[in-house]
């Protein structure tokens, strides 16, 4: 598989992360109210954040690298997306108003895309 187009379906798959995101947020703006709609935004910026983070440690050799070093990027990438997720999940609940089943909502969201994204023809490639 050329490695541009791996990079571009691996983007795609975050950009749907942030529209599932921003789509729980809205609606839950409007059923709930303003803090509930930055409540499911900021879950699923952490989503989209974390998402990132193993898209940038996977893609981050060149296209000639070593099979080995590639496939230490990805377990990386596994680390780091999880680092990412429990340090902005925890800071997220400590440090700012959320209501957590909201946060929680726009977090899952992102799951949701990206479990969408892995089943729908033409999505990730």
């Amino acid at each position: 598989m050329d490695r541009g187009l791996a990079r571009r379906g691996a983007l795609r798959v975050v950009y749907l992360q942030a529209a599932a995101a921003a789509l729980v947020a809205i609606v839950g703006g409007l059923f709930f109210g303003v803090r509930v709609a930055w409540s499911a935004a900021a879950g699923g910026l952490i989503g989209v954040l974390a998402s990132l983070a193993m898209v940038f440690s996977i893609f981050r050799h060149g296209p000639d690298a070593n099979p080995k070093r590639v496939l230490r990027g990805i377990y990386r990438g596994e680390f780091y997306k999880f680092g990412v997720t429990v340090v902005l999940l925890a800071l997220a609940l400590v440090a700012l108003n959320v209501s957590a089943p909201a946060l929680l909502a726009g977090y899952i969201g992102t799951f949701v895309a990206y479990w969408l994204a892995l089943v729908t023809p033409g999505t990730a490639n």
